[in-house]
């Protein structure tokens, strides 16, 4: 296999997977504003598709009208690991219950170009056992990236606190009575600063939530997605690496 490089390009609603991985964009706007825009392009370039993560180069492009979604945001592009939703194919994880979590990190590293035409989000749904996968009661997310619109709408929410992960670095939350859930708890680095390479620590912001009752103990994580919300105009980005663990 030395020397060959792979090229795999994933277009609008398309998917790609490997091992525990999916990798998808979805233009979700355009259904919930039927006849807003057919002017748009989504892509997913994925080099050297052989091998392990850290072989692979994802580069993400996002073109928009510059006037932005009657929605706020475009869609999702986004890398997934396990179950993150119920479409396209995917690799189902064990749910792991939240009171059980013992780890539950997001490693990755980003680089993103005209930054503010996107927010960089990572995220994932907590479902009660026996509820469908689509019907989640909770869906919690932490920006690594947001313009100022972005931190401005998620900071007009109900301020729930503000954590320290096990690095020391403060994180704020908010919720929000929207997602697809309509319970969105969002998360954005108490300083303000672009968080685009290193781990998040997703297990201190279950904890802490746990503490405060808004979230119940027995439900359950099954995946992850890490990914990119366009706002307009043109933009993109690369993942050089992404690895989760939810245990």
């Amino acid at each position: 296999m030395k020397g060959i490089s792979m090229v795999q390009v994933i277009k609008d609603n398309e998917f790609w997977r490997r091992d525990r991985f999916v990798a998808s964009n979805g233009p979700w706007s355009l259904y919930t504003n039927p006849g807003w825009t057919n002017n748009y392009r989504d892509r997913i370039i994925i080099e050297n598709d052989i091998g392990s993560f850290r072989d692979r180069k994802l580069s993400f492009s996002w073109e928009w009208p510059e006037t932005g979604s009657p929605s706020g945001v475009c869609g999702f592009n986004y890398i997934a690991y396990g179950r993150y939703w119920d479409f396209g194919p995917y690799m189902e994880l064990q749910p792991v219950a939240l009171g059980s979590l013992k780890k539950l990190d997001f490693t990755h590293d980003i680089e993103m170009f005209n930054a503010d035409s996107a927010n960089q989000l990572t995220e994932f749904f907590v479902r009660a056992p026996g509820k469908p996968v689509y019907a989640p009661e909770h869906e919690i997310g932490w920006f690594g990236y947001a313009p100022h619109e972005t931190r401005n709408w998620v900071s007009s929410g109900k301020f729930i606190g503000r954590f320290a992960s096990r690095d020391r670095k403060e994180w704020d939350i908010y919720w929000h009575p929207t997602g697809a859930a309509n319970s969105y708890f969002l998360i954005m680095p108490a300083d303000g600063m672009p968080y685009l390479k290193g781990v998040v620590d997703g297990l201190s912001a279950v904890r802490f939530l746990l503490t405060k009752g808004l979230i119940n103990a027995a439900h359950k994580i099954e995946g992850v997605a890490l990914g990119f919300e366009p706002l307009r105009g043109v933009g993109s980005a690369v993942v050089r690496n992404f690895v989760a663990a939810i245990e």
